[in-house]
């Protein structure tokens, strides 16, 4: 360290380089996870929903990745008063401290300090619970009590030997589902979620993640609308699904419908943020207005995938818009819907939603959504429940550890003859296959057992507390983010969409950022 020149005051110094210092400047290796978790997140969704082997193990690949350059400690200026590094600057992007006096160069005091991020994550309680979870899934794993058997084009299970006081699983195809594809999606979203705790330390990296999120969902509502538009029937031109009701870059409608549900909250989250940012600093303009256009647009493409329970969903999250622009007018007498700034866009939006209304077949979507309220009624809702009725037969059986994680769909078959709803023809001849339950809370039970659920609901538990310590209600852009996750668990309890990768994922990943996001907000510390 090279002590100040004679002449000059060390104060007035250290005053001069904090102003020369630019503190919104990320760290080079936060800039570069930055870059890799969200090239990871922007991935999930246009990969298909991430429902295939080679789009699963690319998502595990990056957040692995993600976590390698999480875990590599940094180098930072402490400067004077032992600010925490976390709080500080590079060590590379001040340029070593040099400052400027007059015309004289002249150098500083300057103590160097490591952010260890590897400490940050033994002190994450999440971390160690999720680990334990991914213990117990590849204990299921190791330790299989049947196998999967093909022959001649029908396949059948064939016990075998096994040690009886483990938690079980199936040796089944991994090209199909088994417990170590499992394994390999549960480990993905442990490496995502610890990743983002211990590698994001500023609150511009969260700001940047969320706007691309946000833009993301965006173009992939756009690129769902010229689908309708067009009347595709492949996805990207050239990929034939397996049925006609896919929705832009995702197989099935509902899944379509969860992940515009969980990043439309993200979105208006954003525009509120934006937006009471702008007012606050008295800018002209404000990127909030923007965003207005991103949420109708996502609006949009979730009316026309006709995803019944989807919509119903959405009609929620607007009515809590409604509610939090009329609390937030009483909170404050010059709110932000009063600018001009804001009505212009929300023009705008009306004019573009009119404009898609003519021009896709709004006819064929409501018929679609009247029809399928007519068969929820005898048949959609109701069937439904019966799978979920077999589903805890299922589960009573192997009620402690669950027969394998990833292992519904073999053992079944075995209730499904139990229900005549469950095993009538599909229509052309074949008994109906269930993959999933249609209920992500019963299946998990069938599949990992009171021990698998009670390590689940403590992850749950813990990251709900996390957010009560960071006090997510006090900052708009964390509570509508918290409202996708409430909208996406509702909607699980009659759908599988966290069997769907993209969905869980980007789930998973919002409850870490939210958490951080609120804290920073507050200037508190992270909880």
């Amino acid at each position: 360290m090279t002590e100040p020149t004679p002449g000059s005051s060390p104060k007035n110094l250290i005053e001069q380089f904090r102003a020369t210092a630019t503190r919104s400047r990320l760290h080079p290796a936060e800039k570069l996870l930055l870059g890799v978790v969200a090239t990871h997140l922007v991935f999930l969704p246009w990969a298909l929903g991430t429902m295939h082997v080679w789009s699963q193990v690319t998502s595990f690949c990056l957040a692995v990745l993600g976590f390698g350059i999480a875990l590599r400690p940094r180098d930072y200026f402490l400067r004077g008063g032992g600010t925490p590094p976390t709080r500080d600057e590079p060590l590379d992007s001040l340029g070593a401290g040099k400052l400027t006096t007059g015309s004289t160069p002249r150098r500083i005091a300057i103590q160097r300090s490591a952010l260890l991020p590897f400490q940050n994550l033994i002190r994450f309680p999440l971390c160690w619970l999720g680990l334990a979870f991914l213990i117990y899934v590849l204990l299921q794993a190791l330790n299989p009590a049947w196998e999967y058997c093909l022959a001649g084009g029908y396949w059948w299970l064939q016990k075998i030997d096994h040690i009886h006081w483990l938690p079980t699983g199936m040796r089944a195809p991994f090209a199909i589902s088994n417990p170590w594809r499992n394994l390999m999606i549960y480990t993905d979203a442990w490496l995502l979620v610890n990743t983002l705790w211990i590698g994001f330390t500023r609150r511009r990296s969260l700001q940047i993640l969320f706007t691309v999120l946000g833009c993301n969902a965006f173009a992939l509502a756009v690129f769902g609308l010229v689908q309708k538009a067009l009347h595709l029937e492949l996805i990207f031109g050239f990929w034939k699904p397996p049925a006609s009701y896919f929705v832009s870059s995702f197989i099935y409608k509902n899944h379509a419908g969860a992940y515009f549900n969980l990043l439309l909250c993200l979105t208006i989250g954003l525009f509120f943020w934006y937006s009471y940012r702008s007012q606050r600093r008295l800018d002209k303009s404000s990127p909030g207005s923007v965003f207005v256009f991103f949420a109708l647009a996502i609006t949009v493409i979730i009316f026309f995938s006709a995803s019944r329970t989807a919509t119903l969903l959405m009609g929620i999250i607007m009515l809590s818009v409604v509610g939090y622009y009329f609390w937030r007018k009483r909170q404050d007498k010059t709110d932000l819907m009063d600018n001009l700034s804001i009505w212009f866009p929300l023009g705008c939006v009306l004019i573009f939603i009119l404009v898609a209304i003519y021009s896709l077949d709004t006819g064929t979507i409501i018929d679609r959504l009247y029809q399928a309220a007519e068969m929820a009624e005898v048949d959609g809702t109701g069937i439904r429940r019966v799978a979920s009725r077999a589903t805890l037969d299922m589960a009573e059986d192997n009620l402690v550890c669950g027969w394998g994680a990833g292992c519904y769909r073999y053992y079944f078959p075995v209730y499904q003859v139990r229900y005549p709803e469950l095993a009538r023809d599909d229509g052309r001849g074949r008994r109906l296959y269930w993959e999933h339950a249609h209920n992500d809370y019963v299946e998990t039970l069938a599949e990992v057992g009171l021990v698998g659920v009670s390590l689940l609901a403590l992850l749950l538990g813990g990251s709900a507390w996390l957010m009560i310590l960071a006090r997510v209600w006090e900052n708009p852009l964390a509570l509508f983010a918290t409202l996708g996750l409430v909208i996406t668990a509702v909607h699980s309890s009659v759908d599988f969409n966290f069997q769907n990768p993209a969905i869980l994922l980007t789930w998973c990943a919002l409850v870490p950022t939210i958490i951080l996001w609120a804290a920073k907000e507050r200037g508190s510390r992270v909880p």
